[in-house]
C-alpha cells in the first residue's frame, strides 16, 4: 500500500514539475504595441488601396502588413480617407477611427465610418471592424 501512494505522488510531482516547466516557456506577456509602426502600417495600407493595390501587395512587402477589409476584398474604389485623430491603445492593439469615401456602384461617392484594429507583433495586421 506504501509503494502504490509513493509511486502515485511521485508521478503527481513529475507532471506537476513538467506543467510547471512548460508554463515558464509559455510567455513573457502579450505582444506589446508599436503605436508609430501601427499608425504608419494603417496609413500605408489606405494609400495602396487608394492607389489601387490589393492587400497581397502588401503581403509581398517588407514589413510584410496583412489587410483585412470587406469593401477592399470585394474590390470597391477607395477615392479618399481621414485618418481621425481619435483612438484606443489596448495595449497589443491599436483602434483608429477612419472616414472613407468610396465609390458606390452608380459612381457617386458615398462616405462610410470605419474602425481599424491594428496590431504590431509578431506581425503586423490591418483589420477592419465592423461598426455599430
Amino acid at each position: 500500500m506504501f509503494l502504490v501512494v509513493s509511486v502515485r505522488r511521485c508521478n503527481l510531482l513529475v507532471v506537476v514539475s513538467l506543467l510547471m516547466v512548460a508554463c515558464v516557456g509559455c510567455g513573457s506577456g502579450p505582444w506589446k504595441l508599436d503605436v508609430d509602426v501601427a499608425c504608419e502600417s494603417l496609413e500605408t495600407s489606405l494609400k495602396a488601396w487608394k492607389a489601387g493595390e490589393t492587400p497581397v501587395v502588401l503581403e509581398q512587402k517588407s514589413p510584410k502588413i496583412i489587410v483585412g477589409d470587406v469593401d477592399w476584398k470585394a474590390g470597391k474604389k477607395l477615392l479618399e480617407f481621414k485618418i481621425r485623430d481619435s483612438d484606443s491603445n489596448e495595449g497589443t492593439n491599436l483602434r483608429k477611427f477612419v472616414e472613407l469615401t468610396l465609390q458606390s456602384e452608380s459612381g457617386q461617392p458615398i462616405r462610410v465610418d470605419a474602425a481599424y484594429l491594428i496590431s504590431t507583433r509578431p506581425v503586423i495586421t490591418v483589420f477592419r471592424q465592423e461598426t455599430e
